[in-house]
């Protein structure tokens, strides 16, 4: 009886499993299906992506809705900024496709390709110009974004990008409710990023909103990170002058 009970249930784990499987398979065609671009752009099919564009089936800056599989509001920019497409960017661009355009979170495709590291691709949207509506949204804008390019960079270590938005115009002592970039290279233990920015002149004094600096969070995370915080204290306590 047991053997026919272990028998039974191991018949009912496998049509469970198979179940679920099917589900997955089928949500993930439904979500293909009703976000062809995003698709496109996320595994860097450019000929699919282009194909899709000319034959007018989506709008290059149209949002996913509400019942979308992460309800980011993230669009195909969006996608293929993560993946650092940087041909499919240029598709997208091409056909009218607005990289300042923010998704649930208040990220742009900008930030994205900033926070992910790719630096070709953020080159290539510097050199379209696309970085000049997030500088005009950070000088007028009436509520400062959540993040920046420039403090996401910070934050995720990513130097040659810090340097390449410090070029392209990004103001060094711009401030979050976070505080400044600095703030985010200090908080994430990014040394590289703390001396290239102590170098170009950032204030080492500005306070977040919680009125912190960045050396009182590299006090705070001494005990967690106990490899880089000493030497970012160091270069904080010492000042520029130590770079």
């Amino acid at each position: 009886m047991n053997k026919l009970k272990k028998f039974s249930s191991s018949i009912s784990d496998l049509f469970r499993t198979t179940s679920l499987k099917y589900e997955d398979e089928r949500e993930s065609v439904s979500i293909a299906e009703r976000y062809p671009l995003h698709n496109a752009a996320v595994f860097g099919n450019s000929v699919e992506v282009e194909f899709l564009l000319n034959s007018n089936r989506n709008c290059a800056n149209q949002e996913d809705d509400k019942d979308s599989v992460d309800y980011t509001e993230a669009t195909p920019a969006h996608f293929a900024a993560k993946e650092g497409q940087v041909e499919n960017s240029c598709l997208l661009l091409t056909f009218g496709a607005d990289f300042c355009v923010r998704d649930k979170i208040g990220k742009t495709a900008f930030d994205v390709a900033a926070e992910e590291g790719h630096i070709e691709l953020i080159k290539f949207l510097i050199k379209q110009n696309c970085h000049k509506t997030l500088l005009s949204q950070m000088k007028y804008a009436e509520m400062k974004p959540i993040n920046t390019p420039l403090h996401l960079a910070a934050g995720n270590g990513h130097v040659e990008i810090v340097y390449l938005l410090f070029n392209a115009g990004f103001p060094l002592n711009y401030k979050t409710s976070q505080g400044t970039a600095l703030h985010e290279g200090v908080k994430h233990g990014r040394l590289q990023v703390v001396r290239l920015l102590l170098y170009l002149g950032i204030n080492i004094n500005a306070i977040d909103s919680y009125s912190l600096t960045a050396e009182d969070y590299g006090i705070q995370v001494i005990s967690h990170n106990p490899v880089t915080a000493p030497a970012i204290l160091e270069l904080l306590e010492g000042g520029a002058h130590l770079v």
